[in-house]
């Protein structure tokens, strides 16, 4: 059965706007049985796109979409009545497109078949012929001899010359850009006279693999990927890392810049998610990027154990209140007991996963176990020796997570450039690090680091409790000054680095019992979102169709608590989205701090207040709590909309672009195109 038909072709297409595109065509695969949910492809694509734009050069796009909505793999030829803006790497619209639907379910040998479309597209002859055809049938035909005809991996060697560079190319879906990126890389060594193989990390898995000969003779490691890879077997190797863009926009300079800029690593196992760094011109990161980059690592991975523990907690203690009053205390064998023991574990090791996986971005694997045992033995407060009569209460816990993870990671590191016989190399990783790292670090917090830190920390966690808590004109002034930071620093990047330490603040000191900080946080978490929505609802006239989708959008997210909703919005106008998110966000946090609203989950959001994980120190209870946080939402809310729209001029509708990245100088009048392509993501 041939995979490709001229069913699958589509010529002068109508379509206003990439958005526009993915709405009809999605209710083209619903009316052919294709998927089972329009909206779902809908999103699909939409979800793709905020990755990074599928327009490539000279009018061709490739989105494509990888759903369980999806029935079965599917490709499309469509040409466009009307050039579409498609954000494309040559700011160039779009003339031809082909759309690609995967299902989660597909195997590799349907996904290797669609990865080849990405291949063809660099036969300007055959591509040339094909944008030439009117005729579906021999369109099809075309196709199908791409599609079908064998194509072995090739290592592209050649024994006459002797200079060789590896590349890895990886893209966050692994369908297109992949394998573009191969294949400009693979004809930009050609024309540079370099020998040059490709092992591209794609949804069919690793192909053309390197062997151990091939890395011994390489003269550099040229690494183009959007998503972490495991680097550790290039040991001693010249590494370049960027990301995915530049091998396809440029790759005769990317390779040059590679030969030119390239640095011998002694264990690479560093991610270079672009969602986790902002590579600097040279392709390096400097020590202090390094560092913020190990700990964000760490918080990623230290985030879904605050969120499940925190919702458990919350839960237990929330609803446990409602039926057994306000000095609720789960008779043990209650289910609410069970619900609070799970939510411990996860609040007990959320600090060992920070430590762990901060080591594990620095040193790889072998640092996990040895980090994720010492920092939760050091946030265990009976296990560490009461140094001079010091009692812990406290314990070290998120300050003892972040020190352990940077020096066992590098310790780590270290261990691993030593020269070591190779019968013993395979029992560093499984033996004698976690065994010798774990143990030495172990005594350092039980005999002399543990006590005097978690002396300091009980001190600090008393202070707090005591500003908090004295009912006091005090306690109302310093929440309403934490509150007015906290608010703020959620405001500002919406999910992004600063966003992250008030959130991580807030979050880690509720296993202390100072839930003050997580009810402002939790309060300024949903402004942004949900002022943005509002703000397309009231001031309609200053938003176009797709920006009032994007606020429907906005407003749901914002109800859950994810704050990353705004984000189009501070995109397409930086400075006055910005400005107007801070402001609201900033005095959601104020009020929430100054009626001294106490959250018990690390999340945030109407959701955490719809399960009762708000309540309030200030006397009011937990209808009080409840009260106070919501009017804080709302109020920061409607300030955060009518600011914004005061602010957003009539004709910005005009202007809109969207992305899942963050730039304040993104779109020029002058020009009508993104001026500054360099995007620094934010995730969580």
């Amino acid at each position: 059965m041939s995979f490709f038909t001229e069913k699958n072709v589509y010529l002068n297409f109508e379509a206003k706007s990439k958005d526009d595109f993915f709405r009809k065509i999605s209710k083209i695969a619903k009316e052919q049985n294709l998927i089972k949910s329009q909206k779902d492809l809908y999103e699909a694509f939409l979800k793709r796109e905020e990755e990074s734009s599928t327009g490539f050069e000279n009018g061709y796009a490739i989105p494509h979409a990888h759903s369980d909505t999806i029935i079965k793999p599917t490709l499309l030829w469509v040409t466009f009545k009307k050039e579409v803006d498609w954000n494309s790497l040559d700011g160039k619209p779009t003339k031809y497109a082909f759309v690609i639907l995967v299902p989660n379910s597909a195997n590799n040998e349907h996904i290797q078949m669609l990865s080849k479309i990405s291949i063809m597209m660099m036969n300007q002859e055959t591509m040339d012929k094909l944008v030439s055809l009117k005729n579906k049938k021999e369109i099809a035909k075309l196709i199908n001899n791409n599609l079908y005809k064998e194509q072995k991996e090739s290592s592209n060697i050649s024994e006459d010359n002797n200079k060789l560079i590896l590349a890895l190319t990886a893209c966050p879906v692994g369908i297109a850009h992949t394998y573009l990126a191969a294949e400009k890389l693979t004809e930009a060594g050609k024309e540079l006279n370099y020998n040059i193989k490709v092992e591209t990390h794609g949804s069919q898995g690793v192909k053309n693999q390197f062997t151990n000969e091939e890395i011994e003779k390489a003269d550099i490691i040229l690494v183009s990927a959007d998503i972490g890879l495991d680097l550790s077997r290039f040991k001693g190797k010249r590494i370049y890392q960027t990301n995915i863009k530049p091998s396809i926009k440029d790759p005769i300079n990317t390779i040059k810049t590679a030969l030119e800029k390239a640095t011998i690593q002694d264990n690479s196992n560093v991610s270079n998610s672009d969602s986790q760094k902002k590579f600097k011109d040279d392709g390096e990161l400097s020590s202090w990027r390094k560092a913020i980059q190990h700990l964000q690592t760490g918080v990623s991975y230290m985030v879904p154990f605050i969120i499940l523990g925190g919702i458990c907690i919350a839960l237990a203690v929330g609803i446990g209140k409602l039926i057994y009053g306000e000095n609720y205390g789960a008779p043990e064998g209650d289910f609410f007991y069970y619900l609070e023991k799970i939510g411990s574990i996860g609040f007990t090791l959320m600090i060992g996963a920070l430590g762990a996986f901060i080591a594990n971005s620095i040193a790889g694997r072998s640092a996990i176990a040895p980090t994720f045992i010492v920092c939760v033995l050091a946030n265990t407060a009976d296990a560490l020796y009461p140094i001079g009569g010091i009692n812990v209460e406290t314990a070290m816990g998120f300050i003892g997570a972040i020190l352990f993870g940077f020096l066992i990671g590098y310790t780590v590191k270290w261990i691993n450039t030593w020269n070591v016989h190779k019968n013993i190399q395979a029992l560093m990783p499984i033996f004698v690090i976690p065994l010798g790292v774990g143990l030495f670090y172990s005594l350092i917090a039980i005999f002399v680091i543990g006590a005097p830190i978690g002396y300091i920390m009980d001190k600090f966690i008393w202070a707090l409790n005591q500003a908090f808590t004295s009912n006091t004109n005090i306690s109302i002034g310093v929440g309403l000054g934490f509150g007015l930071l906290f608010g703020a620093m959620v405001g500002f990047d919406m999910g992004g680095p600063i966003n992250k330490v008030a959130f991580i603040t807030g979050s880690t000191l509720i296993s202390s019992g100072v839930y003050e900080p997580m009810g402002m946080v939790a309060a300024a978490i949903p402004v942004a979102p949900i002022g943005m929505a509002l703000c397309t609802m009231i001031f309609r006239n200053k938003f176009n169709e797709n920006e009032k989708t994007l606020g429907v959008s906005a407003f749901v997210m914002g109800c859950i608590g994810i704050s990353e909703g705004a984000i189009p919005f501070a995109i397409a106008d930086p400075k006055k989205a910005i400005i107007s998110n801070v402001v609201g966000s900033s005095i959601a946090g104020g009020i929430a701090g100054a009626l001294g609203v106490t959250c018990l989950a690390g999340h945030g959001g109407p959701i955490v207040g719809v399960l009762a994980a708000v309540s309030s120190d200030r006397s009011y209870g937990m209808a009080g709590g409840i009260g106070f946080f919501f009017m804080a939402i709302v109020i920061g809310s409607l300030i955060t909309a009518f600011m914004y729209g005061f602010l957003r001029k009539v004709d910005q509708a005009n202007n809109f672009k969207t992305s899942k990245g963050f730039s304040f100088k993104i779109f020029s009048k002058k020009t009508n195109k993104i001026e500054n392509n360099e995007v620094v993501k934010m995730n969580g």
